[in-house]
């Protein structure tokens, strides 16, 4: 991609795609945090015996983010799930930091 960019971008931009716009590069990603709970072993006092159920606890926070090294213009949101709908409700909001461009 490096090597390429710039070759990309001169036939990307040409004066009339432009029409004396700013241009504005950003690069954008997104990633899961979160976590699995997996039921463990544990203590009951005789003659107790603990009832535990065996599955996964999935608990997870989906993160998209943008950002823009040549200004240091970051944007970000947090979503419940990642799919088209987030991702387009996304694009928009981070088109706005810069309106001119």
């Amino acid at each position: 991609m490096e090597k390429k960019l710039p070759e990309t971008l001169a036939t990307l931009l040409t004066p009339e795609a432009v029409a004396g716009r700013r241009v504005r590069l950003m690069f954008q990603d997104e990633a899961r945090f979160g976590r699995m709970v997996r039921p463990k072993r544990c203590w009951a006092p005789a003659p107790l015996r603990p009832v535990i159920s065996n599955g996964y606890e999935r608990q997870f926070v989906y993160v998209y983010g943008a950002v823009s090294p040549l200004e240091g213009e970051l944007d970000w949101k947090l979503c419940r799930e990642m799919n088209t709908c987030a991702w387009a409700s996304f694009c928009p909001r981070s088109a706005r930091l810069t309106p001119q461009s």
